[in-house]
């Protein structure tokens, strides 16, 4: 199975499970708003009962009140005074008389009796002149049995009696206690309340004006309409939207939050699997391209070494047949052995013993440098991943003419780097592109000769041990040269 494929199909698994992942959040989400809007609306009719029973008590407290003090002998008192001495005096006897202040005036901030002529006097209460005549007005001019006034910015409501005699008893709360009472609800952010009476707003929790009444109830998700007591007055109780602001808001920013991080955390968890994981295909898949690389050894390169000891042994140079029978047989074993990594140091040896080979097949062509260094001795590289770059520099580099060849290690901030270089024929730019594209599409070689797989193999098999982030760079021109990188994390691989 191709890696590719393998890669493919994992991450289409990984972007189903995402997938269902965010299905099961929307199920999540549609059945909890689902019910989280059934009981919002169970608390928006409770709400109202109770915003309702709240109104009603203030409101009805005034009027059962209102027609009380109608009838107090002492009210009727006052407004039947038919001089101006007499009303005024009959008013403060009232007070002076009603040593416990009864329930009546008790209910209100502000009591005024008003006789037949219009005059008024404070029982209780410090309203303004002109407010008190602007109500006196109203009361003789409308058929309301509710008075508004307002003085200074503050509005004062109420209801009032007509006295048996003439006159009248008005009971007057401001405004600000009803708006108050209203704005107790404030933190239900779904809940709108309004007051009316006589066909006027009086006073709502919410912003809303008068002509928006009619297409409140139309819009709106939950609507109570209720007339209290018997003076005029109509309490509304709407909720526009089935669920709260709070939470709408909650929902809006945990669902793209839930879902941003998990395809985060699959993110990470896809790259890490494929870092730290190899399927068994990919491993037999490198096992194949190691046996290829030790064919190359094992088969052309072994049977021209045994030639050129042949023609050694046969020119008397018997101890120079022996070395490189002690080399080919330290590279035999170096590329049939089973571990998958192997030291920077032991590599660099096994390098020195192929070059040394070569060197004998091509007596004065081809000079090399091998530089080495102790700190490479516990770093842990790939297993031949630099004899069939010397090799291919030597072939197709070189090209059996004379030339330099040269293989350095250098450290880091984040990784090892592994130069060889020769100073050989190069390559166009034409066919340098076609190389590097080779590098990075290499995926496949089964098909490729043994001859045209190293540097695609030498990448293949990094990039499986590594990581995608690591593998072969190449900078080549024609007459100067090429130089191959290899890039390893600077910690090595594992053993």
């Amino acid at each position: 199975m191709k890696r590719a494929s393998l890669s493919k199909r994992f991450l289409v698994a990984m972007i189903a499970l995402v997938v269902s992942v965010v299905l099961l959040w929307l199920v999540f989400y549609c059945v909890t708003l689902m019910a989280t809007r059934r009981i919002m609306r169970q608390q928006a009719v409770n709400v109202s009962e109770q915003i309702i029973s709240d109104v009603e008590e203030e409101l009805l407290a005034l009027e059962e009140a209102a027609l009380e003090l109608s009838a107090d002998p002492g009210i009727l008192k006052i407004a039947g005074e038919s001089d101006v001495s007499g009303f005024y005096a009959a008013g403060a006897d009232y007070i002076g008389e009603t040593r416990t202040e009864p329930f009546a005036l008790r209910s209100a901030d502000h009591v005024v009796v008003y006789d037949a002529e219009g005059r008024f006097f404070r029982v209780k209460g410090t309203i303004p002149n002109t407010a008190l005549e602007r109500a006196f007005w109203l009361m003789e001019n409308s058929g309301d049995r509710i008075v508004t006034v307002t003085s200074n910015d503050t509005a004062y409501i109420g209801p009032y009696e007509a006295l048996a005699g003439g006159g009248y008893v008005a009971l007057l709360m401001e405004r600000t206690r009803l708006e108050r009472l209203l704005g107790s609800y404030n933190d239900l952010d779904y809940i709108g309340a309004a007051l009316f009476a006589g066909g006027r707003l009086l006073c709502t929790n919410r912003n809303i004006r008068e002509e928006e009444i009619g297409k409140l109830r139309e819009r709106a998700v939950f609507y109570k309409e209720k007339e209290i007591g018997l003076s005029g007055y109509r309490l509304l109780v709407w909720s526009e939207r089935g669920i709260s602001r709070t939470l709408t808001g909650y929902f809006s920013v945990a669902m793209p939050a839930t879902i941003i991080c998990l395809v985060v955390v699959m993110f990470f968890f896809v790259r890490y699997i494929r870092r730290r994981f190899v399927s068994e295909a990919e491993l037999e898949k490198e096992r194949t391209l190691g046996l290829l690389l030790k064919k190359q050894i094992s088969a052309h390169f072994t049977v021209n070494t045994l030639n050129a000891i042949r023609a050694l042994i046969r020119k008397g140079k018997k101890d120079e047949a022996a070395g490189i029978c002690d080399e080919l047989s330290t590279l035999l074993r170096y590329a049939n052995a089973g571990e998958r990594s192997i030291p920077l140091m032991e590599e660099f040896f096994v390098l020195e013993q192929y070059i040394g080979i070569m060197q004998a097949r091509y007596p004065d062509t081809i000079e090399a440098e091998v530089e080495t260094d102790d700190a490479y001795a516990e770093i842990l590289i790939p297993r031949m991943c630099l004899q069939p770059l010397v090799e291919n520099a030597i072939r197709h580099g070189l090209a059996g003419g004379k030339g330099r060849l040269s293989i350095r290690a250098e450290l880091t901030e984040k990784e090892l780097l592994i130069r060889v270089k020769d100073d050989g024929k190069g390559m166009p730019k034409e066919r340098l592109l076609e190389v590097r594209k080779g590098l990075q599409d290499a995926e496949d070689v089964e098909d490729a000769d043994l001859n045209g797989i190293a540097l695609k193999n030498v990448q293949r098999r990094i990039r499986m041990v590594c990581g995608e982030d690591y593998g072969l760079t190449i900078v080549s021109s024609t007459e100067r040269g090429t130089e191959v990188t290899v890039h390893l994390p600077r910690e090595g691989v594992a053993a």
